[in-house]
């Protein structure tokens, strides 16, 4: 889900087929996950390569540590890596995490 406006304790969120609606801020996490979008499964690389390594490959969502204008770092469970941005869901365009 992927949060588009606030208002007081409420959140306006929309989900990968476009479905709106609001929740109460304390049913969402603060943490910063992301959802792969629908198809292929999407590679989890040693490096922001795409030539890097293969570590394993996404779930159906992941925690996000950081992103720059092509990759992802993220960790699902024990398991970390990068994933190119354009297969996840969640993050606004050009936005950024440090």
């Amino acid at each position: 889900m992927k949060v588009i406006q606030k208002h007081e304790n409420w959140r306006k969120i929309v989900d990968p087929d476009g479905t709106q609606g609001w929740m109460l801020v304390t049913m969402l996490s603060d943490r910063r996950t992301a959802l792969v979008k629908p198809g292929e499964p999407r590679d989890i690389r040693v490096r922001a390569d795409a030539g890097a390594p293969i570590r394993a490959t996404t779930p159906a969502s992941a925690r996000i540590d950081h992103c720059d204008a092509s990759w992802c770092h993220i960790a699902v469970g024990n398991r970390e890596g990068y994933v190119e941005r354009s297969g996840l869901y969640g993050l606004d365009e050009g936005e950024t995490l440090d």
